[in-house]
Formats: structure tokens, sequence, C-alpha cells
């Protein structure tokens, strides 16, 4: 029986700092470490009535995040930490980083 591979992106949605370690515990677990990449996820929802410039104070707090999860790596595991802002948290975190290719 011939094992499927492991998959060489996950994306991992970040906003909890109680919950981060083990989401980036499992997202590691998932990937082939060999040649994944494990990108963890800070969104920024800024009300529609509210200009978009206004999320950044939310999007240095979700970057000051994201850098400590970094610090959570399994050995051999790369991290891109990835800040979105939008109006809707589900749209923003559906969008495909420009940094992934199709393969």
């Amino acid at each position: 029986m011939t094992r499927a591979p492991l998959p060489s992106r996950i994306l991992i949605p970040v906003a909890n700092p109680l919950t981060a370690q083990e989401l980036v515990r499992i997202g590691a677990s998932l990937m082939d470490r060999r040649t994944g990449i494990l990108t963890v996820l800070g969104i920024v929802e800024v009300p529609e009535e509210t200009p978009l410039s206004e999320g950044a104070t939310q999007a240095r707090q979700a970057r000051r995040l994201l850098q400590r999860v970094l610090d959570y790596a399994p050995e051999g595991v790369t991290i891109h930490p990835l800040v979105r802002i939008g109006r809707r948290a589900a749209k923003a975190s559906s969008k495909r980083p420009r940094s992934w290719t199709r393969t």
C-alpha cells in the first residue's frame, strides 16, 4: 500500500496566543518537513464603515503574536507569518497567499 504524499503547504489561522503553540504543532505534524512551509495567518477584520487603514494598529498586534509563534516551530519546520486586513475574516482567510504558486 502506497502512502499519499504529505502536503507541502499548510495554512493555520492564529488569533489566540493560548492556542497558537498547539496549532503550530498540529500543522507541523501534517506537513512534509523537508519541503513544506507552514504559513501562520493573522486576520484583522475592519468594519465596512471604517477605513481599512484603521486596521494598522490591530495588524501590528497580530504581527507581534505571529512573531512569538515563530518560537513554537519544531526543528526543521519553516514558518512564514502573514497578516491580512479585510472586511470579512472568512474572505481574508480564503485568499491564497501570493507567495504560493499553483503546482
